[in-house]
């Protein structure tokens, strides 16, 4: 590992690190026995990110990760380390079981979003706009109302910030930017992007109510 990093920094000045767009956890034994498995092996993905390199391979949750590359998968951190070494563009191999029968999975790794100092992004975090994203998942959608809905979740907005000068609260559901519907976070991260400089129009849901926002960008 230690070796990979030096000659990124060698090379390009910086460490480039591989993405695939999943939650995952460790199989234990409790978890080996609901998913059918013989032993506690495996990676449970647990949570799939949209429009990820996991989700246009065609990864679910629930699926269990046995080997990447022909080999055992290990533990998280193991896993973990091995993605984000890997080079964006390349493509690997995952074995997995769904359903109680094993197929194999090609995955194009990503590239991971990093902050200005070159360390892995806090996914759904906009530090500059004050602001922080989450995906709706349908547990949150029930709690909060919005299962009905679809769009990101506002979990939090730091006060003074551009995002609370607009008028963005905690747990609100942004369902549109300029016109345009959301579905996860990176795509309006996106939208962010692609404005840089100007004003993003934001249609915003809080309970039933609705109501258009513009969002002063950096």
């Amino acid at each position: 590992m230690a070796k990979l990093i030096k000659n990124q920094l060698i090379e390009d000045g910086r460490v480039t690190r591989g993405r695939l767009g999943v939650y995952i956890q460790d199989v234990n034994k409790e978890l080996a026995e609901s998913f059918d498995l013989d032993a506690a092996k495996g990676i449970l993905v647990s949570q799939v990110m949209e429009d990820s390199p996991a989700d246009d391979a065609g990864l679910k949750q629930g699926d269990i990760i046995l080997e990447l590359n022909g080999e055992e998968v290990g533990k998280v951190t193991e896993f973990r380390n091995k993605i984000s070494l890997t080079v964006p563009g390349t493509k690997v191999e995952l074995t997995i079981q769904r359903d109680g029968k094993e197929k194999s999975v090609t995955v194009k790794i990503g590239k991971m979003e990093t902050d200005d100092e070159g360390r892995p992004a806090e996914p759904g975090k906009l530090p500059k706009l004050g602001l922080s994203l989450q995906e709706l998942t349908p547990e949150l959608a029930e709690k909060l109302g919005y299962e009905d809905e679809q769009g990101v979740l506002v979990s939090n907005v730091e006060p003074g910030s551009n995002a609370a000068d607009a008028g963005i609260q905690r747990g609100d559901l942004i369902v549109e930017a300029n016109r345009q519907a959301i579905t996860s976070p990176q795509q309006l991260k996106e939208l962010i992007k692609e404005s840089k400089g100007k004003h993003l129009l934001l249609l915003v849901r809080n309970g039933d109510n609705a109501r258009y926002l513009t969002l002063k960008l950096n």
